[in-house]
């Protein structure tokens, strides 16, 4: 099987046939040696020359050609072999020349020559041309390549000016530490609640930038802290005012075990970037490329979905601390794979779906696609922000009444978060000026932080602009939620219920949304959003169960058609079904997609299952699924 730098070669020499390119030429764009590409090319001939699809040739003097003697076949074979790689973000060089930083910043002695052939498996030729690019990176940071004969390469330089390298050449974001899903997540929850908490205590305003960038800031800061890499007495010539001083120290000491006596430096540190907010810009630790591709995939899932994770700074710094480590896999065709795929995919099916809509996003943007492994890693962070918008399906609207401006807001927006976040469905912030072009009464509760209320007279409750307990106290009161086990079976009907026997998955779901569409309107791109969404990933669910449903959302209504077989269909390799369940949840609708835990914890249980086959009627349909019901509320 070809390799990805192999395939990128495949693919360039398909792309521009008829003429002969030199082993230099080729070693030009797959960001190589010569050597290397003449390894490659012999690796590749071996594999396709044994068909009679197409055939790499090599002359002296003229240099590689592929002779493509079958165009049907070979487009075909083509049709599944990536683009090659045309941005810094998956060109092999540039990877590597990152991994080879990260080694030599993270060792505290020299690192072995012949360590970083094995570790790279490129030859010494390939080495050479890598590491005089590296040079060239730390020129810009004061830093220095040494090479000590016997012993290897070291970095040489401040530790202050060793982070910034990190963070501004998106090094830091390879690191291990970066994007162990469930410890990344908490560490990220934790410093941002922490934050929150010191900046409120302080009274000390911070804009919703400044605040995600200190939270990357702090992960590289307690990383390099907790290998033993201080930042080197004397080093900063600045110092912040004391009350950043103090917030600074406040931060460290809550934040790391270190002894205070040797944070001294890094206090002095923090409390000079908490000063220069300004310099935060420039220490994002996350590329602009990549920060821009979230924050468009964001918007674009808030769309098609209704779920709007564009404010969540969590959801936002793990997905972009994920996303460089994901982009060299790809690179190498090392995709992890996710034993837990299949728990996953029945635990979260509604985010495993965005999880799916975001991979796509993905290949369009690096045309690279991704593995349903991959996507699983994907899910459990977008599950870890749809709980943090809200899992109430009675979910409150909330208005906070204030005059400060839209980036001073973000830390009682975090904070009444924190507080309600489970029952929270919508916080919006407007300035009393405008609050006439706004409808009060489509809130189910106001606040406000201004000291004069005239404008809603006495209808906002007042809080803080840095919120304590009592404020918690008042704003409890106004807001509250429920659940409950009829909400959910209301989503059923006898209309779209169906039991008897079919050949094929092609013919039952057909058969599932003719009955809705008599029921409901459905839109003319409905089937074929159900026939995208089932060429993406499997929606078999386990147990004999499964569950299609459009890409996004699209109706106007939530609604879910069944039908319960007689005998078992195949649906896909080595699966049999006997439920099927067509869902639609509404579109525009955060709360609607509460529905999937609830479908998916039926499959979960597979007496429940049997039960439901026992007696293939709609009134036990319900019966059964009425008491799995009754076991979550």
């Amino acid at each position: 099987m070809l390799t990805q730098r192999q395939q990128g070669i495949v693919r360039w020499l398909a792309d521009n046939c008829g003429q002969f390119h030199s082993a230099a030429a080729l070693a030009q764009i797959s960001g190589v040696s010569v050597r290397t590409v003449k390894s490659e090319i012999a690796a590749i001939r071996q594999e396709i020359n044994s068909s009679a699809v197409m055939e790499l040739i090599a002359v002296p003097s003229k240099g590689y050609q592929l002779l493509i003697h079958d165009p049907q076949q070979a487009a075909l074979l083509l049709k599944h072999i990536q683009n090659p790689p045309q941005s810094a973000s998956l060109n092999e060089q540039p990877m590597r020349i990152k991994i080879i930083l990260l080694k030599l910043l993270d060792h505290t002695g020299y690192v072995r020559k012949r360590w970083l052939l094995q570790q790279l498996n490129i030859s010494d030729s390939t080495l050479y041309l890598d590491l005089k690019a590296v040079r060239k990176i730390l020129v810009q940071y004061n830093l220095e390549l040494t090479y000590r004969s016997g012993s290897g390469y070291r970095i040489e330089g401040l530790e202050q000016d060793k982070r910034t390298c990190l963070a501004r050449e998106d090094i830091y974001s390879l690191t291990e530490e970066t994007h162990e899903t469930k410890a990344n997540l908490k560490r990220i929850t934790e410093l941002k609640e922490l934050l929150v908490e010191i900046f409120l205590e302080n009274e000390y305003k911070i804009s919703e930038v400044l605040l995600e960038s200190l939270i990357i800031h702090l992960l590289l800061t307690l990383q390099r802290i907790e290998k033993g890499y201080f930042i080197e007495v004397g080093s900063t010539k600045r110092s912040g005012t004391e009350k950043e001083t103090k917030i600074a120290r406040d931060i460290l000491r809550r934040c790391t075990t270190v002894p205070g006596s040797r944070l001294g430096e890094e206090i002095n540190y923090l409390a000079i970037n908490l000063r220069g907010k300004r310099d935060y810009d420039d220490f994002a630790g996350v590329s602009e490329e990549i920060n821009v591709f979230i924050m468009d995939s964001l918007e674009k899932i808030h769309v098609e979905y209704g779920v709007d994770f564009t404010r969540s700074i969590d959801l936002k710094i793990a997905l972009a601390l994920h996303f460089v480590p994901l982009l060299s896999r790809m690179q190498n065709n090392r995709q992890l794979k996710n034993v837990l795929l299949t728990e996953i995919k029945q635990t979260f099916p509604f985010a495993f779906d965005i999880a799916n809509y975001f991979s796509l996003l993905i290949d369009d943007h690096y045309h690279v696609r991704i593995s349903e492994d991959e996507a699983a890693y994907f899910t459990l962070y977008f599950n870890y922000g749809l709980e943090n918008i809200t899992m109430n399906s009675e979910g409150k609207k909330i208005l906070v009444i204030s005059s400060l401006k839209p980036s001073e807001t973000i830390l009682l927006r975090q904070k009444i978060d924190q507080w309600f976040r489970r029952q929270l469905l919508q916080l919006d912030f407007v300035n009393p000026l405008d609050l006439s072009r706004i409808d009060p009464a489509s809130y189910d509760a106001m606040f406000t932080t201004e000291t004069k209320d005239t404008v809603t007279r006495g209808a906002a409750v007042r809080i803080s602009l840095f919120p304590t307990e009592k404020d918690f106290a008042k704003m409890n009161l106004a807001i509250n939620g429920y659940d409950s086990v009829d909400s959910i079976l209301s989503r059923f009907s006898l209309d779209l219920f169906w039991h008897g026997e079919a050949q094929t998955r092609r013919e039952i779901v057909g058969r599932l949304i003719t009955m809705a569409s008599r029921s409901c309107r459905l839109p003319k791109k409905f089937e074929e959003l159900v026939r995208e969404r089932e060429k993406l990933s499997s929606t078999y669910f386990g147990n004999q169960v499964a569950m299609p449903h459009p890409l996004y959302p699209i109706t106007a209504q939530t609604f879910i058609a069944v039908a319960v077989l007689d005998k078992p269909i195949v649906w896909d390799t080595g699966q049999k079904v006997r439920i099927v369940m067509l869902v639609s949840t509404e579109m525009n609708n955060p709360k609607a997609f509460q529905l999937w835990p609830y479908l998916s914890s039926l499959v979960c249980e597979p007496q429940r299952v049997t039960e439901i086959l026992r007696e293939g009627s709609y009134e036990n349909f319900i019966a059964v699924f009425r008491a799995a019901l009754l076991d979550k509320f």
